[in-house]
């Protein structure tokens, strides 16, 4: 095998699955740019500077579900977030069901204090008692963590999305979160 993009000015992206695709990964120029993607699964690998390779999931798609099951997509449009207090978006965990947490992504504009957008489960519905599930820090930047959390739905519980400024500047903020609901 010989030395793709030995100079490190080209990125060079190789498609199929992972499992039959050998790749050497020499990254420690800093400029890493090869990347493996697995067409069948929305996995790629892209090496860091220090030559480890870092692996996200299922970008440009959706993540899969489970045969049976409904698709969950909360979504808090891009919209001027002016509160540190933070601005709420709901999701009530049907009754009777489990709620599998998938995903978790968001962005904002710059602001020199930066942003935060945190995911909590709130057992009560009523805001009493939120447990911390995932926190993104954003500044005109976007990010996407995964989850893999489940939470039984009883007709109360629920998921609480908060965007929020560490000031009370005005900036275009937005999140998401995938999951899939089933019945237990």
């Amino acid at each position: 095998m010989s030395d793709l993009n030995r100079k490190g000015d080209l990125p060079v992206v190789v498609y199929g699955p992972a499992s039959q695709v050998g790749l050497k990964v020499n990254a420690t120029n800093g400029s890493a740019n090869t990347q493996v993607m697995d067409d069948s699964t929305g996995y790629y690998l892209k090496p860091r500077s220090d030559g480890s390779l870092n692996v996200n999931a299922n970008v440009g798609g959706l993540p899969e579900i489970p045969e049976g099951s409904s698709r969950v997509t909360v979504t808090a449009t891009p919209t001027d977030v002016a509160t540190t207090a933070g601005v709420d978006t709901y999701y009530t965990v049907t009754n009777g069901k489990t709620l599998t947490l998938q995903s978790f992504s968001g962005g904002s504009e710059y602001d020199s204090s930066g942003s935060v957008i945190d995911l909590y489960y709130d057992p009560n519905g009523n805001l009493s008692v939120l447990t911390w599930i995932d926190t993104i820090y954003v500044n005109g930047s976007d990010s996407q963590h995964g989850i893999g959390l489940e939470y039984v739905g009883n007709g109360t519980r629920r998921i609480v999305m908060r965007r929020r400024g560490f000031s009370a500047n005005a900036r275009e903020m937005a999140a998401r979160w995938y999951g899939y609901e089933e019945t237990t």
